[in-house]
């Protein structure tokens, strides 16, 4: 049975398609943290992450020894020590190697290991991810193929689950007499890996935990697996079940508010509901005439939804169809947002969302629109904290541009969003033709379209063609082709450079490629004199660790997806302030609510709040350009820089400590800047320290969690409220 999850696949019924959803969901026994051993007061998702976290890391050093490998060994050393062992470790396992095959009715088993120490342990077959999970190696041993192996040992003794793997494919199996087809649970996690599909992870992670499988034999009946078989050989038809009661609520729904309008007075008369009228319309034509009505409302959200009801490429034709004639034409009173991540839909893929929108004709005058996102089922969609209000007035406040709806976790992110633009101006104002910093944007060379310019190797008249991924925030050496292997390139990795390294005044980062310092002159084409850039990330997930993601360059080649933002020459002294603003943790929060997606786009840009040139005095002048050059100036290649911030000194020693200090104290200052008080900025930096862990929203949790495993505490929370009250308290 395919599934709408990309990597799983499930053989042989051996779990029901809507069991899935209620596993993410955590509406099915078994996903509740104590389930997984943990303490009742542990979030399951975050150990998740960890294991994500954990399993991003193994698998980039399985693919470098993969890389290095001779391409004739089946890598099964590599696969089990550097791969699937550690992962298993990270999945509550304790895999124990077993040297000597078992003797079962006269054949050999060899099983490569056990879940534990013990013979009545699970067993767990792992070979070479370059060797097929279902077919026989050509070498002609062992005799069967690794399924098969298990398959058959599995049949013939009292072991009841157990998991085969090639490190790429894993996949569960379950003792069964029926041969006559392969019965498995698979997940494709080369997939997960290399597609960065964290969801499909969590559901692998539920699935395959040891606490899962059966403690030993005598126990294998009540494991959570077999519960979760023995469930889905009852549930069947559970599918069919809710989509029948769905089309039945929609008729009762329909039915009774034709008959009960007061405009259908007519329609009462004819089905006889008035006395003295005879009826006209017997109750199964008002039946049929209903149901054939909610079947053409889905046919045409669903058409509408896949642009089925267009024919052509006319641009006009379309326009006038949506704006005047299609569903989303109506006035907007309300809309529920939802997430699939946990299913609610089984049947629709869990990258899909989906809303449900109030709506009324053009004569309802609505002084407000009702909003509640990121639910992922109705009784979260109706929680007080997601309820959230926006007026006309407030679209033209945080969207002036493009009017189009920015997305809020919870009313208290929207009241603080509301808060930041009514105190602080967006970037440029299209409608008033406000513009604060003069900014514009250049995407300087296209990497497939301008491949042709670009060479392999560095020579004289050439400069570093930059990459998205070799910058971050303050820091122009990030990462680097130096040493990168083709599995690291593969996975879109690059090795970072350590802090001794940085340290090096003369390290440069090494790119792939390199172009005329003369094509980088035309490309700027006279619009620049400075001999450094501003640029930023034009690709951002708003559940990164950070979204907003700006930094300074040498005048260098650079590629599309990082497009170079150029300002008015009168402002280049306040450069800094403009960087340490756009990399500030208030600036990320207000991008988070306006991604959607993960173009980070000029018209979202524009649109969000930066504290304009004539806001800064000179002591704010002072504070922030002082920390943002020691943070900027780590290399002599970002001496014009320095010289242009007023400072012809040496470069700055790279100090991962001294640097997170700066960084805090830019964070806090901008806090303030921004008007915010003491506990707004404790709830950007983590709504959980205001108000609890149970409280809907989330700001930066994957730092959280990230720093949390590097340093034992959220670091960056820690040094912030710290600068926070040295310099306001």
């Amino acid at each position: 049975m395919k599934t709408t999850l990309t990597a799983l696949q499930i053989e042989g019924n051996l779990l029901a398609p809507d069991m899935t959803a209620q596993m993410l969901e955590g509406s099915i026994k078994g996903q509740s943290p104590e389930d997984f051993g943990f303490n009742k007061t542990d979030k399951l998702a975050d150990e998740i992450a960890t294991a994500w976290g954990d399993a991003k890391a193994y698998w980039a050093a399985f693919q470098r020894s993969l890389a290095r490998l001779d391409e004739n060994n089946s890598a099964t050393t590599i696969t089990r020590e550097i791969w699937a062992v550690p992962l298993l470790k990270s999945l509550g396992y304790d895999p124990v190697y077993t040297a000597t095959a078992e003797v079962v009715e006269g054949q050999t088993y060899a099983i490569s290991h056990r879940a534990e120490e013990g013979e009545n342990k699970p067993p767990i077959h792992i070979i070479g991810c370059r060797l097929e999970v279902d077919k026989r190696p050509p070498s002609g041993t062992p005799r069967l193929s690794a399924h098969a192996l298990v398959q058959e040992y599995l049949n013939k003794t009292e072991h009841l689950w157990a998991i085969a793997t090639n490190g790429f494919r894993w996949r569960l199996l379950r003792d069964s007499s029926l041969m006559t087809r392969l019965t498995y649970i698979e997940f494709d996690l080369e997939q997960i890996l290399n597609g960065e599909n964290f969801a499909e992870f969590g559901l692998f992670y539920r699935l395959f935990h040891r606490s899962r499988l059966p403690e030993a034999v005598d126990d294998a009946d009540k494991c959570l697996l077999e519960y979760y078989h023995q469930e889905a050989l009852q549930q069947g038809g559970r599918v069919r079940d809710k989509l029948r009661d769905g089309v039945e609520q929609a008729l009762v729904l329909l039915g009774n508010g034709f008959i009960q309008h007061p405009q259908n007075e007519h329609l009462r008369q004819k089905l006889g509901v008035i006395p003295h009228y005879e009826t006209e319309i017997t109750n199964y034509e008002f039946y049929r005439q209903l149901l054939r009505l909610i079947y053409r409302l889905l046919f045409l959200m669903v058409a509408e939804s896949r642009n089925l009801l267009l024919i052509g490429d006319d641009v006009e034709k379309a326009r006038i169809y949506r704006e005047y004639y299609s569903v989303e034409s109506y006035s907007l009173q309300g809309i529920i947002g939802f997430e699939n991540e946990r299913f609610l839909f089984s049947g629709i893929d869990h990258r899909v969302s989906f809303c449900i929108i109030f709506i009324g004709g053009t004569k309802c005058n609505f002084t407000e629109m009702n909003f509640s996102w990121f639910a992922w089922n109705i009784s979260q969609a109706n929680e007080n904290a997601r309820q959230v209000k926006l007026s006309k007035l407030d679209f033209h406040a945080i969207n002036p541009n493009t009017f189009n709806c920015p997305i809020f976790r919870t009313y208290t992110d929207a009241e603080l969003t509301k808060k930041i633009y009514q105190r602080v101006p967006i970037i440029e104002n299209e409608i008033t033709g406000k513009t604060s910093w003069c900014i514009s944007f250049i995407r300087m060379f296209d990497m497939s379209n301008d491949s042709y310019l670009f060479r392999n190797d560095h020579e004289n008249g050439l400069v570093s063609l930059y990459e998205a991924k070799m910058f971050y925030q303050f820091d122009h050496r990030y990462s680097t082709y130096e040493g990168a292997s083709q599995a690291d390139l593969n996975v879109g990795i690059l090795p970072k450079p350590s802090e001794e390294v940085k340290q090096n005044f003369n390290f440069m980062v090494k790119p792939r490629y390199w172009v005329s310092k003369s094509e980088v002159e035309n490309r700027l084409n006279v619009k620049w004199e400075q001999d450094w850039l501003l640029t930023f990330r034009s690709i951002g997930r708003s559940t990164n660790e950070r979204t907003a993601i700006f930094s300074i360059l040498p005048k260098v080649a650079v590629g599309h997806k990082a497009p170079i933002i150029l300002i008015d020459k009168k402002f280049i002294t306040l450069i800094g302030c403009l960087l340490a603003n756009f990399n500030s943790l208030v600036f990320d929060f207000v991008t988070r609510q306006k991604m959607g997606g993960t173009d980070f786009s000029y018209f979202i840009i524009k649109q969000l709040p930066v504290i304009p040139p004539e806001a800064y005095s000179q002591e704010d002048i002072k504070f922030i350009s002082t920390r943002v050059l020691e943070l900027v100036y780590t290399a002599w290649d970002m001496q014009p820089f320095a010289k242009d911030m007023g400072y012809d000194g040496e470069p700055f020693i790279w100090n991962s400590n001294r640097r997170a200090l700066l960084r805090a104290e830019l964070d806090a200052y901008y806090a303030k800047l921004y008007g915010l008080n003491r506990d707004e900025l404790r709830y950007i930096l983590d709504p959980a320290d205001v108000y609890g862990e149970d409280f809907p929203s989330e700001t930066f949790r994957v730092l959280k969690n990230n720093e949390i495993k590097q340093f034992g505490e959220y670091r960056t929370q820690r040094l912030v409220l710290e600068a926070w009250d040295r310099m306001f308290m």
